[in-house]
Protein backbone atom coordinates (compact mmCIF):
# COMPACT_ATOMS: atom_id res chain seq x y z
CA UNK A 1 0.00 0.00 0.00
CA UNK A 2 1.10 3.57 -0.63
CA UNK A 3 1.13 6.04 2.25
CA UNK A 4 -1.88 8.28 2.79
CA UNK A 5 -1.64 11.52 4.77
CA UNK A 6 -4.49 13.15 6.65
CA UNK A 7 -4.36 16.94 6.92
CA UNK A 8 -4.80 17.90 10.58
CA UNK A 9 -5.14 21.33 12.15
CA UNK A 10 -3.00 22.51 15.04
CA UNK A 11 -2.75 25.83 16.84
CA UNK A 12 0.77 27.29 16.93
CA UNK A 13 1.28 28.98 20.30
CA UNK A 14 3.54 31.98 20.93
CA UNK A 15 6.31 29.71 22.23
CA UNK A 16 6.19 27.70 18.99
CA UNK A 17 4.47 24.65 20.48
CA UNK A 18 1.51 23.13 18.65
CA UNK A 19 -1.68 22.49 20.61
CA UNK A 20 -5.03 20.87 19.89
CA UNK A 21 -7.54 22.92 17.83
CA UNK A 22 -10.58 21.42 19.61
CA UNK A 23 -11.60 24.68 21.30
CA UNK A 24 -11.17 26.60 18.05
CA UNK A 25 -13.22 24.04 16.10
CA UNK A 26 -15.98 24.04 18.74
CA UNK A 27 -16.24 27.83 18.50
CA UNK A 28 -16.31 27.70 14.68
CA UNK A 29 -19.10 25.10 14.79
CA UNK A 30 -21.06 27.08 17.37
CA UNK A 31 -21.01 30.26 15.27
CA UNK A 32 -21.57 28.56 11.90
CA UNK A 33 -18.08 29.32 10.57
CA UNK A 34 -16.82 25.82 9.74
CA UNK A 35 -17.14 26.38 6.00
CA UNK A 36 -14.67 29.28 6.35
CA UNK A 37 -12.27 26.93 8.15
CA UNK A 38 -12.70 24.28 5.42
CA UNK A 39 -12.01 26.87 2.70
CA UNK A 40 -8.80 27.93 4.46
CA UNK A 41 -7.62 24.32 4.88
CA UNK A 42 -8.36 23.44 1.23
CA UNK A 43 -6.55 26.55 0.02
CA UNK A 44 -3.46 25.88 2.19
CA UNK A 45 -3.30 22.19 1.25
CA UNK A 46 -3.66 22.88 -2.48
CA UNK A 47 -1.04 25.62 -2.33
CA UNK A 48 1.34 23.15 -0.67
CA UNK A 49 0.71 20.53 -3.37
CA UNK A 50 1.24 23.19 -6.04
CA UNK A 51 4.63 24.06 -4.50
CA UNK A 52 5.62 20.37 -4.52
CA UNK A 53 4.62 20.16 -8.18
CA UNK A 54 6.72 23.23 -9.04
CA UNK A 55 9.72 21.60 -7.34
CA UNK A 56 9.00 18.33 -9.20
CA UNK A 57 8.61 16.49 -5.90
CA UNK A 58 6.49 13.36 -5.46
CA UNK A 59 2.87 14.27 -4.70
CA UNK A 60 1.45 12.32 -1.74
CA UNK A 61 -2.16 11.20 -1.46
CA UNK A 62 -3.90 13.42 1.07
CA UNK A 63 -7.15 13.37 3.00
CA UNK A 64 -8.88 16.63 3.92
CA UNK A 65 -11.65 16.72 6.54
CA UNK A 66 -14.85 18.50 5.56
CA UNK A 67 -17.63 19.62 7.90
CA UNK A 68 -21.28 18.75 7.41
CA UNK A 69 -21.91 22.46 6.98
CA UNK A 70 -19.72 22.56 3.86
CA UNK A 71 -21.29 19.44 2.34
CA UNK A 72 -24.64 21.23 2.03
CA UNK A 73 -23.23 24.61 1.00
CA UNK A 74 -23.55 25.28 -2.76
CA UNK A 75 -21.01 28.12 -2.66
CA UNK A 76 -18.45 25.76 -1.09
CA UNK A 77 -19.05 23.19 -3.84
CA UNK A 78 -18.25 25.87 -6.45
CA UNK A 79 -15.20 27.01 -4.47
CA UNK A 80 -13.82 23.46 -4.28
CA UNK A 81 -14.26 22.87 -8.02
CA UNK A 82 -12.55 26.21 -8.72
CA UNK A 83 -9.61 25.46 -6.40
CA UNK A 84 -9.02 22.02 -7.97
CA UNK A 85 -9.05 23.64 -11.40
CA UNK A 86 -6.95 26.69 -10.45
CA UNK A 87 -4.18 24.68 -8.80
CA UNK A 88 -4.33 21.83 -11.32
CA UNK A 89 -4.57 19.28 -8.52
CA UNK A 90 -4.56 15.65 -9.65
CA UNK A 91 -7.88 14.45 -8.25
CA UNK A 92 -6.55 10.88 -7.96
CA UNK A 93 -4.43 12.18 -5.04
CA UNK A 94 -7.41 13.71 -3.20
CA UNK A 95 -9.61 12.13 -0.58
CA UNK A 96 -12.20 14.01 1.47
CA UNK A 97 -13.13 12.76 4.91
CA UNK A 98 -16.68 13.21 6.13
CA UNK A 99 -18.32 12.12 9.38
CA UNK A 100 -21.59 10.32 9.81
CA UNK A 101 -22.84 13.09 12.06
CA UNK A 102 -22.00 15.64 9.35
CA UNK A 103 -23.98 13.77 6.72
CA UNK A 104 -27.07 13.39 8.90
CA UNK A 105 -27.86 17.12 8.62
CA UNK A 106 -28.75 16.71 4.96
CA UNK A 107 -28.14 13.19 3.63
CA UNK A 108 -29.37 14.02 0.11
CA UNK A 109 -27.02 17.02 -0.22
CA UNK A 110 -24.13 15.02 1.22
CA UNK A 111 -24.77 12.21 -1.24
CA UNK A 112 -24.89 14.68 -4.17
CA UNK A 113 -21.63 16.25 -2.95
CA UNK A 114 -19.86 12.89 -2.80
CA UNK A 115 -21.06 11.85 -6.25
CA UNK A 116 -20.13 15.19 -7.85
CA UNK A 117 -16.49 14.98 -6.72
CA UNK A 118 -16.19 11.22 -7.27
CA UNK A 119 -17.17 11.94 -10.88
CA UNK A 120 -13.94 13.91 -11.33
CA UNK A 121 -11.76 11.30 -9.62
CA UNK A 122 -11.73 12.27 -5.91
CA UNK A 123 -12.16 9.67 -3.20
CA UNK A 124 -14.12 9.79 0.05
CA UNK A 125 -13.64 8.42 3.53
CA UNK A 126 -16.36 7.97 6.17
CA UNK A 127 -15.03 8.71 9.67
CA UNK A 128 -16.10 7.39 13.10
CA UNK A 129 -17.85 4.39 11.60
CA UNK A 130 -19.66 2.14 14.03
CA UNK A 131 -20.60 4.66 16.70
CA UNK A 132 -24.04 5.45 15.32
CA UNK A 133 -27.14 3.31 14.80
CA UNK A 134 -27.50 4.82 11.32
CA UNK A 135 -24.02 3.64 10.30
CA UNK A 136 -25.16 0.94 7.91
CA UNK A 137 -27.65 3.26 6.22
CA UNK A 138 -24.92 5.87 5.74
CA UNK A 139 -22.69 3.28 4.07
CA UNK A 140 -25.44 2.29 1.66
CA UNK A 141 -26.39 5.86 0.77
CA UNK A 142 -22.90 7.36 0.50
CA UNK A 143 -20.61 5.81 -2.11
CA UNK A 144 -17.40 6.21 -0.06
CA UNK A 145 -14.07 4.51 -0.82
CA UNK A 146 -12.72 4.19 2.73
CA UNK A 147 -14.38 3.37 6.04
CA UNK A 148 -12.57 4.54 9.18
CA UNK A 149 -13.24 2.24 12.10
CA UNK A 150 -13.81 4.33 15.20
CA UNK A 151 -10.80 4.52 17.51
CA UNK A 152 -12.81 3.55 20.59
CA UNK A 153 -13.02 -0.02 19.23
CA UNK A 154 -9.36 -0.11 18.21
CA UNK A 155 -8.06 1.08 21.60
CA UNK A 156 -9.84 -1.82 23.36
CA UNK A 157 -9.31 -4.51 20.74
CA UNK A 158 -6.83 -6.55 22.81
CA UNK A 159 -8.76 -6.90 26.06
CA UNK A 160 -12.36 -6.59 24.88
CA UNK A 161 -13.69 -9.49 22.75
CA UNK A 162 -16.74 -7.45 21.72
CA UNK A 163 -14.49 -4.64 20.37
CA UNK A 164 -12.52 -7.24 18.39
CA UNK A 165 -15.78 -8.70 17.03
CA UNK A 166 -17.03 -5.21 16.09
CA UNK A 167 -13.83 -4.37 14.19
CA UNK A 168 -13.97 -7.70 12.36
CA UNK A 169 -17.64 -7.19 11.51
CA UNK A 170 -17.11 -3.62 10.19
CA UNK A 171 -14.09 -4.77 8.19
CA UNK A 172 -16.07 -7.63 6.61
CA UNK A 173 -19.03 -5.37 5.79
CA UNK A 174 -16.82 -2.69 4.20
CA UNK A 175 -14.94 -5.27 2.11
CA UNK A 176 -18.25 -6.83 1.04
CA UNK A 177 -19.32 -3.37 -0.21
CA UNK A 178 -15.99 -2.92 -2.05
CA UNK A 179 -14.51 -0.40 0.36
CA UNK A 180 -11.08 -0.22 2.00
CA UNK A 181 -10.81 0.04 5.80
CA UNK A 182 -8.73 2.33 8.00
CA UNK A 183 -8.14 1.71 11.71
CA UNK A 184 -7.63 4.82 13.87
CA UNK A 185 -5.77 5.08 17.20
CA UNK A 186 -3.21 2.40 16.38
CA UNK A 187 -0.78 3.02 19.25
CA UNK A 188 1.19 -0.23 19.57
CA UNK A 189 2.69 -2.98 17.44
CA UNK A 190 0.53 -5.61 19.13
CA UNK A 191 -2.63 -3.69 18.14
CA UNK A 192 -1.25 -3.35 14.60
CA UNK A 193 -0.62 -7.12 14.44
CA UNK A 194 -4.17 -7.87 15.59
CA UNK A 195 -5.61 -5.55 12.93
CA UNK A 196 -3.44 -7.12 10.24
CA UNK A 197 -4.71 -10.56 11.27
CA UNK A 198 -8.28 -9.29 10.73
CA UNK A 199 -7.30 -7.89 7.32
CA UNK A 200 -7.74 -4.14 7.92
CA UNK A 201 -6.24 -2.27 4.92
CA UNK A 202 -4.73 0.88 6.47
CA UNK A 203 -3.50 1.78 9.94
CA UNK A 204 -3.37 5.28 11.42
CA UNK A 205 -2.05 6.44 14.78
CA UNK A 206 1.06 7.22 16.77
CA UNK A 207 2.23 3.61 16.43
CA UNK A 208 2.39 4.17 12.66
CA UNK A 209 3.42 7.82 12.35
CA UNK A 210 3.15 10.95 14.49
CA UNK A 211 1.71 14.23 13.17
CA UNK A 212 4.26 16.66 11.74
CA UNK A 213 4.18 19.99 9.89
CA UNK A 214 3.50 19.87 6.14
CA UNK A 215 6.93 21.25 5.32
CA UNK A 216 8.49 18.13 6.86
CA UNK A 217 6.52 15.67 4.69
Amino acid sequence: HESLYEILLGIVEEDGSITSPLGFISAAEKYGRMTDVDRWVVHQAFRWISELTDKQKKIPSITINLSGESLSNDAFVEFLFEQISEYGIGTNKLCFEITEAGTLVNTVKASDFVRAFKNIGCQFSLDDFGTNTNSHNALRELPVDFVKIDGSFIANIEEDPSAFAMVKSINNLAHFLGQKTVAEFVETQSIADKLKSIGVDYLQGWGVGKPKPLKEI
